[in-house]
């Protein structure tokens, strides 16, 4: 009987594999099995991939502590630090509306007031065009050209 490099215990050469079956470079289980498969959670936003936990899951609560952390830092990215915040200490934050100067308000009544008077005079101009259009209306694109100035007007005034 010949003995193998493993001193004649076993069966094979005693290099490779369980129950020292197999040689060199081979596995022990057969070339059909795969050790369980560890399947990735996608979420719906590609930044947050892989930060999805599920409850009861092994590591559960640190998974979600880890998402939160993730979630905060995305939403601080696209809409701010003040909501980002409020996710984190789960309170609202009370943001005070702004104060404006008397200067800047009698700018805002002067813009106004300048875009008002802007409307009434193209108001006024327009309904001259009407008014010398309607008069020499005598074929049919003129009586085109009148209906559409008149209903820009109405859409005006």
């Amino acid at each position: 009987m010949a003995q193998g490099r493993s001193g004649g215990r076993g069966r094979g050469d005693g290099r490779a594999g369980r129950d020292g079956r197999g040689g060199a470079g081979r596995t022990g289980r057969g070339a059909g099995y795969s050790s369980a498969s560890k399947t990735v959670k996608h979420g719906l936003c590609k930044e947050l991939e892989g930060h999805v936990f599920e409850y009861g899951g092994q590591g559960a609560a640190d998974k979600m502590r880890v998402t939160m952390e993730k979630i905060h830092q995305l939403v601080g990215l696209k809409f701010g630090e003040d909501v980002a915040n409020e996710l984190k200490n789960r309170a609202k934050v009370n943001l005070p509306p702004p104060k404006y100067s008397a200067a800047a308000k009698a700018r805002h009544v002067a813009y106004e007031t300048m875009i008002r008077t802007q409307q009434s005079t193209l108001l006024t101009a327009m309904q001259a065009q009407l008014k010398a259009l309607e008069a020499a209306a005598t074929t049919a694109a003129a009586a085109v050209a009148t209906a559409s100035m008149s209903s820009t007007i109405s859409g005006i005034g």
